[in-house]
């Protein structure tokens, strides 16, 4: 009850903030509002489904892994979009602490939000065991797609062609230990089921973050497809990416759980991701014209 009242309360605070009412807090409404978000759709899921991204699995793993490891997943998108930009951020945060802290702050929401928008929908991820075996037999060829699915947008300035990238860290990483991934009993659901979950995870997502990302005064824009019809900053095919995203996202989440809960991981794992944000917002985002007033 105290976390569902806690989250209900960091939405209030997120939305009075983006009305103008708590001025101070006017530059930080997105990540305020998100926590809010996961705090309270995290309790529905615990009570409905028993699953939960810090009590189910222990405290130590969401802190000392889930958090940081989300941030460097999003870190390397951060990358990937600075050789052919496709996205760029505007907000009031001067400083480079401010924008470091708020980066891991809102970074860190990533991995979390379609972890719970999926269990939400169709509860735990699981693969279909034929698609197991299907990803065995094409282990060295998943991690070659996934590979130049990553040096693509390194090289290429075509948005359509960049746009494999949501999809390049599954394919690196689903050959390392796609057993991991099967069907805890026989009844697991079939891949179509399976697709059709991970679309309304990514979708659902995608539209509260693209929202939230509408009313939020440190947010992100597009500088892809100006000409097309958008929904919020994003036009609307763009809504298309969130799917191969939600399920690279699961493919990580699920894979994580191999690194270990503790506090040595968790350091190795905030010292990247922090170096990560600093590179980019006292060097990369200003080289590249990345982050605007």
């Amino acid at each position: 009850m105290f976390a569902r009242w806690t989250g209900f309360a960091l939405i209030a605070v997120g939305a009075m903030a983006m009305a103008g009412v708590l001025g101070p807090l006017v530059d930080y409404t997105y990540g305020i509002t998100w926590w809010g978000i996961l705090i309270v759709i995290d309790e529905w899921n615990f009570r409905h489904r028993g699953l939960s991204l810090w009590r189910v699995g222990g405290a130590a793993r969401f802190v000392f892994v889930t958090l940081p490891l989300s941030a460097i997943f999003w870190i390397f998108f951060e990358m990937l979009n600075l050789a052919s930009p496709q996205w760029r951020y505007r907000g009031g945060l001067a400083s480079v602490g401010a924008k470091v802290l708020y980066g891991f702050v809102s970074f860190a929401t990533v991995i979390p939000i379609v972890v719970e928008f999926y269990w939400l929908i169709a509860g735990e991820f699981r693969l279909p065991q034929a698609l197991v075996k299907t990803l065995r037999n094409y282990s060295k060829a998943l991690a070659v797609a996934g590979v130049a699915l990553t040096l693509i947008p390194l090289v290429n300035h075509r948005f359509w062609l960049n746009q494999g990238m949501w999809l390049a860290p599954a394919l690196l990483f689903l050959p390392t230990a796609p057993a991991q991934l099967g069907p805890v009993t026989p009844h697991a659901q079939s891949t179509g089921r399976l697709a059709v979950n991970i679309a309304a995870a990514g979708l659902a997502a995608g539209l509260v973050w693209e929202a939230l990302n509408q009313v939020s005064r440190t947010h992100w824009e597009y500088l892809i497809l100006p000409s097309w019809p958008h929904l919020f900053q994003m036009p609307w095919i763009g809504y298309i990416g969130f799917v191969p995203f939600a399920f690279t996202v699961l493919v990580v989440y699920v894979l994580s759980t191999r690194i270990p809960a503790n506090a040595r991981a968790g350091l190795g794992l905030y010292a990247i991701a922090f170096a990560g944000l600093y590179v980019l917002s006292a060097i990369l985002y200003d080289r590249r014209g990345i982050w605007v007033g």
